[in-house]
């Protein structure tokens, strides 16, 4: 039965047992449940200069860091490719102290064969989930929120909030407005070439 419900290369929760038991704390949960995206930076890197077997070896070591940092009520799961995330039955707060400690731990060296001394860095979103919420959701807004860690600067944890939200929507309702513009080749998109000039003979470059 594990087997059915494990990821094969880690040992973590694969995705549909992901979604299945975050729904489950969602329907039942009193409090809050914490919601931990974590994506490795850099990591297509390690696969194309060290090879996919050292790869493959880095996802194993980081998904054991995460094993041996999560408290008793915590899961952690491989989503797929580089991808993490880690269940808490915790507040913000406390969802918070628990990242900050495990990303001070994913950036030590790896041991072992050709990931020896290596250093991997991971960016994170952090979102909070409430009874009657979509798993999906939940997991949807950690996602928004790492991807803004990575828009920042890598190497850190976002917490996903009222901002976050409101540019993604307004990225999407860009590019929905762009296809239909096209789409009724309309003239609400024209454009607009602006010149560069040489300074030393006015020549335009």
């Amino acid at each position: 039965m594990e087997l059915a419900t494990r990821d094969a290369l880690t040992g973590l929760l694969h995705r549909a047992e992901l979604f299945r038991v975050l729904q489950e704390r969602l329907d039942r949960s009193e409090g809050t449940v914490a919601v931990l995206f974590i994506d490795l930076d850099h990591f297509g890197v390690i696969n194309d200069s060290l090879s996919h077997l050292a790869g493959d070896e880095t996802l194993r070591s980081i998904g054991q860091r995460i094993r041996d940092l999560l408290p008793p009520q915590g899961m952690a799961a491989r989503l797929g490719g580089d991808e993490f995330v880690v269940l808490l039955d915790a507040d913000l707060a406390a969802a918070r102290i628990f990242a900050e400690r495990l990303f001070a731990d994913l950036v030590r060296p790896l041991r072992g064969g050709a990931i020896e001394g290596l250093h991997v860095s991971g960016s994170g979103g952090l979102a909070i989930g409430i009874c009657g919420l979509a798993a999906a959701d939940v997991i949807h807004q950690s996602d928004l929120a790492m991807y803004h860690a990575k828009r920042s600067g890598r190497a850190r944890v976002q917490v996903h909030d009222r901002a976050i939200a409101g540019a993604r929507r307004r990225e999407q309702q860009i590019v929905v407005d762009m296809v239909r513009a096209l789409a009724r080749r309309s003239t609400e998109l024209s454009v607009r070439f602006q010149p560069l000039h040489r300074i030393l003979d006015g020549r335009m470059v």
